[in-house]
């Protein structure tokens, strides 16, 4: 009878043992995970910071040495006294030349670094985006439907910035749509970010586990570090909507 319930008391501690140590094992083995989930995020911040101060400087480059000697090498061809109306037309044609280039890189700059962005509107910089690519891309319709939103954190700010734009620059490269709704919508508790196009449609996942699109990894890379959550439903020949939900926690907006 004794040896009966020796037995039973061992196999009682090994089970309540087992189970501890199972515990254990679960619980440690979470940890891991979060901590390896908090070292990616770590990797990615570190990786956006880094491009967003790329984009800064050579949006300031840009500006301040590019544009101001082409405008200096401009006025420098205004100042010559041709005489013959063949050199007259060349001067003109160097000065338009070098007009469109001057242009060009205030695009490239803005699109790099729109000075709105930089004062934390995102609605005027989005369609001051809309405007430039609407014009640069006459195929296409962009409409832009969004609320006056709140002042947000220049962090916040810069990421919807470049999510929304990860998303109309993937639509113009590959779904060959030719109408694009944007629209943007907010509560107290996060932002609501929807886009719909009629292009071809495409698979998001197996894209996304093909390694091929810098830019939708760009674009989950940039939801994730917001917090937020995407789903994407897209059908061949019937377009794509993405639906990207970013939480608003305290910091984030600006009083």
């Amino acid at each position: 009878m004794q040896q009966l319930q020796f037995y039973a008391v061992f196999i009682g501690i090994t089970v309540i043992l087992g189970t501890v140590l199972i515990s254990f094992i679960v619980l440690l083995s979470k940890a891991q995970q979060r901590k390896k989930a908090e070292y990616n995020r770590l990797n990615l911040l570190a990786e956006v910071t880094a491009q967003e101060k790329d984009r800064a400087r050579i949006t300031y480059q840009l500006h301040e040495d590019f544009g101001a000697t082409l405008s200096a090498i401009r006025m420098g061809i205004s100042t010559f006294q041709l005489q013959r109306p063949d050199d007259r037309l060349r001067q003109e044609q160097f000065k338009v030349f070098i007009d469109d280039i001057i242009t060009k890189i205030r695009t490239i700059a803005t699109d790099f670094l729109p000075g709105t962005i930089q004062q934390k509107w995102l609605v005027a910089a989005l369609r001051e985006f809309v405007h430039t690519v609407q014009k640069e891309q006459p195929a296409i319709q962009i409409i832009l439907e969004a609320d006056d939103l709140p002042e947000l954190s220049e962090y916040k700010t810069i990421n919807l910035y470049r999510i929304v734009q990860e998303i109309v620059y993937n639509t113009i490269k590959h779904a060959r749509a030719t109408t694009l709704l944007i629209n943007i919508r907010h509560d107290d508790k996060r932002i609501l970010l929807t886009t719909q196009d009629n292009g071809v449609g495409f698979n998001y996942r197996k894209e996304l586990e093909r390694q091929k699109g810098i830019g939708l990894h760009n674009l989950a890379n940039r939801i994730l570090l917001l917090s937020g959550t995407v789903d994407v439903l897209s059908e061949t020949e019937k377009g794509t909507l993405y639906m990207i939900q970013i939480p608003l926690a305290e910091g984030d907006v600006i009083e």
